[in-house]
């Protein structure tokens, strides 16, 4: 890092190099029930376990700098940006037996697959800063550009290995060729007016371009010859045009903010099977409101009550919505749905914080309610094969209770406790399976109890040391056709400063007691599964930065909150140590 500050231009650069290196295991144990279909041949129960070994790895080159111009004592021009350039890979051996269980014909195969593939992107910003007055009002406009791509090839692999039986498994090479390229278009204006000490109004105005476009091709190779088997392009638009506005006020111990976003959306998704054949374009828009409303008041002596309401739009992305089929795993093809609609949630909180000197206890009770929420949806096709996707399947709600306490216990030594549990609800799931116009129902309505807690402590430590103890655990999930498992996990961090703080090391362990994995059960008319992820087991992170130039450091120009809200009690945890 290196920051040059002046009356007139403040200047940061930010260089770096990452590498990294990460084992993952994924197990599937999938019972299946394929009907009879004619007298002759019985129903059938079937058995397949899949272990998947692999190691993901890559390094990458980053680098930031920004200028920023005062061009009076009320007005600043800044400019920033970044570029970034990493290759990474993956090796995976998938390994699978497949059993008939009557007659215990088993068949046994592995299928290897290999990738490496450039990941560019840069971004690019121009901001304006008008401090109007003394006591905070401020007008900040700027406009941002940015693009990514993601372009590979990728290797599969399957080899036959033993069979008990007649069955043989197919045996294939196949090359997949993917590329993807993203560019955002983000304007926006922010401003704030402050009215004396107790009153400050807030109103903006945002607007977004997003543009996606992912090609895919497979083709099976067989000796120096190539078919084409399959083909996909995908390509995806979203336009935001919005318009924001809040009024914060405070009397007594009285407060209260009241704020109305109003938004609309476009959306195009373009697509095609055939490079012979026309795209299929589907447009959509929409317009949705999403109000906001705090009321606390100051009871004194270190006793508050706080209530809130808000409503927020949880958009798809990404993965979620490209038709791109994944085919790393020949029993498991995962795709996106390009015509998921966005998930509308509402959420009602009633808060009570306790304060002392050293101490804060805050405890809230809330109500969430979620409509045409995004899920993933699995079933089993004639082939035995499972299919993966996301629909907008069901309606949701929670009701729960969240606890907060802080407590500093010494000037070397402070602790955060969050206990969280909730009861929650979802409604029937229903997909069109066989895409004929009749959804079938894939999972009843369902209940469930589900609680977490996680503990954090903080340690000072004397000659510039400080330290990071994380501990977390969740109980098992409700998700569409079925349940995920609960996880812990535990994490430390350490930080030390040289050189009167310029040079400082810091070094992170992520999942000491290697423990973090994803596991979930689901099930279906003709299948249930268990299915278990540990993504790169205990992870070592060695940062090590200097600082170069005067006092000052980067000037932190972007203000968040506006268009996107948030807050809360909750801290970052590792952020520090990274």
């Amino acid at each position: 890092n290196f920051n040059l500050n002046s009356k007139v231009v403040d200047f940061y650069v930010n260089a770096g190099f990452n590498w990294n290196k990460m084992q993952h295991d994924n197990y599937t144990d999938r019972y299946s029930f394929m009907p009879g279909t004619d007298p002759v041949r019985s129903d059938t129960l079937g058995f397949l376990n899949t272990f998947v070994n692999g190691n993901n790895k890559g390094y990458g080159f980053y680098g930031r700098t920004g200028l920023d111009f005062h061009l009076t004592d009320v007005h600043t021009l800044s400019v920033y940006g970044s570029i970034y350039y990493g290759e990474w890979g993956y090796e995976n051996t998938n390994n699978y037996t497949d059993v008939i269980w009557a007659t215990k014909d088993t068949l046994q195969y592995h299928r290897s697959n290999t990738n490496k593939a450039p990941h560019p992107s840069y971004s690019a910003t121009l901001e304006h800063l008008w401090e109007i007055d003394k006591i905070g009002s401020e007008l900040r406009s700027s406009v941002e550009y940015s693009g990514h791509e993601n372009n590979g090839d990728y290797y599969y692999t399957q080899k036959f290995d033993y069979a008990s039986g007649s069955r043989r498994a197919p045996e294939y090479y196949q090359i997949q060729r993917r590329d993807g390229e993203s560019n955002r278009l983000l304007i926006k204006s922010d401003y704030t007016q402050k009215i004396g000490s107790n009153m400050k109004v807030e109103a903006g105005i945002y607007g977004s371009w997003n543009k996606r476009f992912s090609p895919s091709r497979t083709w099976n190779m067989e000796g120096s010859d190539s078919l084409l088997q399959q083909y996909n392009d995908f390509g995806y638009q979203e336009c935001i045009a919005a318009l924001y506005a809040t009024y914060g006020a405070k009397w007594g111990g009285f407060s209260m903010s009241l704020g109305l976003r109003g938004e609309y959306t476009f959306t195009q998704v373009t697509t095609r099977d055939d490079e012979k054949m026309d795209y299929q374009v589907t447009d959509t828009g929409y317009f949705k409101v999403y109000p906001t409303a705090f009321l606390g008041y100051d009871f004194g002596e270190g006793n508050e009550l706080q209530a809130n309401y808000t409503r927020r739009i949880n958009r798809p992305r990404g993965r979620q919505l490209n038709s791109f089929r994944d085919m790393s795993d020949s029993t498991n093809i995962s795709f996106g749905n390009p015509y998921l609609e966005p998930e509308i949630s509402s959420a009602v909180e009633l808060n009570y914080i306790k304060s002392w000197t050293e101490h804060v206890l805050s405890i809230g009770a809330y109500y969430r309610f979620s409509d045409n929420c995004i899920e993933r949806v699995r079933y089993l096709d004639d082939n035995n094969v499972m299919n993966s996707t996301f629909e907008n399947l069901a309606k949701k709600q929670s009701a729960g209770l969240e606890i907060v306490s802080k407590n500093k216990f010494a000037n070397w030594v402070n602790m955060t406790t969050t206990l969280n549990g909730y009861y929650s609800n979802m409604a029937e799931v229903y997909y069109d399976v066989y895409g004929t116009g009749n959804p079938v129902k894939l999972y009843e309505k369902t209940n469930s109890f589900s609680w977490s807690v996680r503990v954090m402590l903080n340690f000072l430590i004397p000659y510039g040391m400080t330290a990071q103890l994380t501990g977390q655990y969740r109980s098992s999930n409700l998700v569409a056709q079925g349940k995920s498992s609960d996880q812990y996990t535990i994490d430390f961090g350490f930080r030390k400063s040289f050189l009167d703080h310029k040079l400082n090391l810091a070094l992170s362990i992520r999942d000491i007691l290697n423990s973090r994995k994803w596991a979930s059960t689901t099930w279906g008319d003709n299948f249930w599964q268990y299915s278990e992820h540990t993504p790169h087991g205990t992870q070592f992170k060695l940062t090590l930065t200097y600082n170069f130039g005067n006092a000052g450091g980067e000037k932190k120009m972007k203000k968040r909150g506006g268009m996107e809200g948030g807050g809360g009690m909750d801290d970052e945890g590792m952020g520090d140590y990274e």
